[in-house]
């Protein structure tokens, strides 16, 4: 008795059976979902590189201004940044030197994410003796 495959490559029909096309359809499914995968873990990431690069130019905005302003003027400070909240305080150091704090958080899934820079600096209108 002859099989299907076997009438059709005596008439020289070359065709792929049910479960051929099943497989190759199961194995590419497979490959597809693999890249969707990596797009999404790609786009998590990049999204995740664009808040920490926000963040460390509000934290690096709020150290230059504070370095502008002079000795007496100068007092802890807070705000927000769309979805950024920061935080600066100012402590004494020694020689007249002040040291200015900055603290940027920001909700990421849920998750409370921070970033902090500090500096070290010499106020205007005081001298490193003080």
């Amino acid at each position: 008795m002859f099989s299907t495959r076997d009438i059709r490559a005596s008439r020289g029909v070359q065709a792929f059976t049910l479960l051929e096309v099943i497989v190759a359809m199961a194995i590419v499914s497979m490959g597809v979902v693999g890249i969707l995968g990596a797009f999404s873990l790609s786009n998590r990431a990049a999204s995740q590189c664009s808040r920490l690069e926000k963040a460390t130019a509000i934290a690096q905005k709020e150290l230059e201004v504070v370095t502008t302003v002079p000795v007496d003027q100068l007092e802890s400070a807070s705000g927000a940044s769309g979805q950024h909240e920061w935080t600066m305080t100012l402590s004494n150091k020694p020689y007249g030197l002040v040291m200015a704090s900055v603290i940027v958080k920001w909700r990421d899934r849920g998750e409370v994410m921070s970033y902090q820079v500090s500096r070290v600096f010499l106020p205007r209108g005081r001298s490193a003796s003080q």
